[in-house]
């Protein structure tokens, strides 16, 4: 038997405080009996209004991730996020710098690309 669920968005709001506070999130037996996953959200870029990009968890038996190793997991999960956000800002510049160069009439941009362009908006 699972030991406690959220059973709405109140419950889950009481306790995003403490969730904040600890730095991850920690579900006990919520998903599947025996089972605990800890879990960090990682930025878009680095900036604490950047959005959220996605989420790092890990998960096992209990048996095997007890409470006192909770730290240490947790300080692997946010570090693996700072990399991620990194690793994440730095796509979002190739793709921006990538579609800049695609961009009809700018410099640097395939010439075919432009002509094809032009003769697509001509009709």
């Amino acid at each position: 038997m699972l030991k406690e669920q959220w059973t709405g968005v109140v419950e889950l709001q009481q306790q995003l405080p403490e969730t904040r506070r600890r730095g991850y999130g920690l579900a006990v037996e919520e998903g599947e009996a025996g089972i605990v996953a800890l879990a960090v959200a990682f930025r878009a870029w680095d900036a604490p209004d950047a959005p959220i990009a996605g989420t790092l968890s890990v998960a096992g038996p209990l048996t095997r991730l007890h409470r006192d190793r909770y730290d240490a997991i947790a300080t692997a999960l946010a570090r693996a996020a700072r990399d991620l956000c990194a690793l994440w800002s730095v796509r979002r510049r190739q793709k921006r710098a990538v579609q800049r160069q695609l961009t009809p009439g700018r410099a640097g941009a395939p010439r075919a690309r432009a002509e094809r362009t032009a003769k697509v908006a001509s009709r």
